[in-house]
């Protein structure tokens, strides 16, 4: 049992292969998984603190304010039942089978890859992200990311506009697996100048140097494959097969992958000249209707023209086969998030303010009043900490030991007794850095460390 690659459907963001056992079976694969809470998101929930009022919890002898979020939930890749619905009519319409068998296809090698801003959230090491080492097309599996960023908790949770279930892209998970089809015989030999096709490729996109990416639709990447071929820039002499394009510009497109990659070798950088991610939706071209095509291509507007010299040395030369069967490289990705809006208020939870599920312009504006009472609080230790460090008073470990402390209480929101603090800052030193007396404060300024939190 295998999908034959050369008798395909495909409808918005899936499409289904006829079996090669039972022809009245379809193995179907979401190229673009929707977002539907009760579908294809089974279960969601996201739970934030300290965003607005404060909140606090106990940590050994001390009360303390905290703020972070949890989001989590269940997900299946797979297709919605509005698709489904289409499928099934779209292969009535070309294979006249009444009444098709849908099965997910079967991925094997899978890699997961969650698409999380981790940087630029402030999501560190120490935080719970959990997500499946591997994931079958159709089986739900569960997702969890935990963190006491406040920007995090900002981000996911932060009230938007619209009464319906609205993804939000920012947050989801790409994969990769490998599948088998049955394909066509065919069989070419390649030669090419990877500077020409590079130079080729980069006029077509016409547009100047800048940062960022450009992505191609499947139809220009189709178009620009075929004109490198036309133009002889990529030569190509057919040793089984044919050059037709309806029944083997799959294989087309994926020759002209291979190429691009090779390209990406002749930079030394990890971002390269092309890039290829899963696509986000696939939509069937007049010529390529049973492609199994699912990549994204974009192209480094970075790199000109002329970024690679023409030489011998840059020649390419192979034979590309597929006969009987092939494996291929099956890309999906997911949005595993809703924002908070009126639809979808009842997902969220904050525990602070259980009566108001979002993150409202109120809240946010009463967590910055705090925050900047917070730093106006430190801020003239820390400016003194900081001149005795320039001036060599401490050293690098002292300073960092220092700053440590100081980001580990709250000058504001810390509730404890001042003896309950000097026994917490001793062992804190004690067990982190063996004695007090290393630290280089002096007894002034940790007794105005304990003042100062205690006003």
């Amino acid at each position: 049992m295998v999908a034959i690659l050369s008798k395909g459907v495909t409808v918005s963001g899936v499409q289904a292969f006829q079996d090669s056992d039972r022809s009245t079976q379809f193995v179907y694969y979401p190229t673009t998984v929707r977002c539907i809470p009760g579908e294809t998101l089974q279960d969601f929930k996201v739970s934030y603190w300290g965003i607005g009022k404060p909140f606090f919890v106990q940590k050994n002898n001390r009360i303390e304010s905290v703020v972070g979020a949890v989001l989590a939930g269940r997900a299946t890749i797979d297709i919605s039942s509005a698709q489904r619905k289409a499928l099934i009519e779209q292969i009535r319409k070309v294979y006249g089978v009444r009444n098709p068998a849908l099965i997910p296809l079967s991925l094997q090698n899978v890699r997961v890859q969650p698409v999380i801003a981790e940087n630029t959230l402030s999501i560190d090491r120490d935080s719970d992200i959990k997500f499946p080492d591997t994931i079958q097309l159709g089986t739900a599996f569960s997702y969890q990311v935990g963190t006491g960023s406040s920007l995090f908790a900002q981000f996911v949770a932060t009230q938007g506009q619209g009464n319906k279930f609205i993804p939000n892209p920012a947050f989801g998970i790409n994969l990769i697996g490998e599948s088998e089809f049955l394909g066509d015989s065919w069989t070419v030999e390649v030669e090419a100048n990877l500077s020409q096709v590079w130079s080729y490729v980069r006029r077509r996109v016409g547009l100047g140097i800048s940062l960022g990416w450009f992505r191609f639709k499947l139809g220009d990447y189709e178009g620009i494959i075929q004109g490198l071929q036309r133009d002889k820039i990529i030569k190509v002499k057919v040793i089984e097969g044919s050059l037709d394009n309806e029944k083997y510009g799959q294989y087309f497109l994926e020759m002209g992958k291979e190429i691009f990659e090779v390209i990406n070798q002749q930079v030394n950088s990890e971002v390269g000249f092309f890039k290829f991610e899963p696509s986000h939706d696939i939509t069937p071209t007049a010529s390529l209707t049973n492609t199994l095509w699912n990549w994204d291509v974009s192209l480094n507007l970075a790199y000109g023209e002329q970024s690679l010299k023409y030489s011998q040395s840059l020649s390419y030369k192979n034979i590309i086969s597929y006969s009987g069967r092939i494996k291929r490289l099956i890309p999906a990705s997911m949005t595993l998030a809703v924002t908070c809006n009126q639809a979808s208020q009842n997902l969220f939870q904050d525990l602070s303010n259980p009566n108001e599920p979002c993150i409202t312009m109120a809240k946010v504006e009463e967590f910055q009043k705090r925050l900047i009472a917070e730093v106006s609080k430190k801020q003239p230790l820390l400016d003194r900490i900081y001149n005795r460090y320039i001036l060599g008073e401490i050293s690098q470990e002292q300073y960092d030991r220092a700053m440590k402390i100081l980001n580990g209480l709250s000058f504001k929101e810390t509730i404890m007794s001042v003896s309950t603090v000097q026994g917490l800052i001793a062992v804190n030193i004690a067990d982190s850095f063996q004695q007090s007396l290393t630290l280089g404060l002096s007894d002034d300024e940790i007794d105005w460390i304990l003042v100062e939190a205690m006003k």
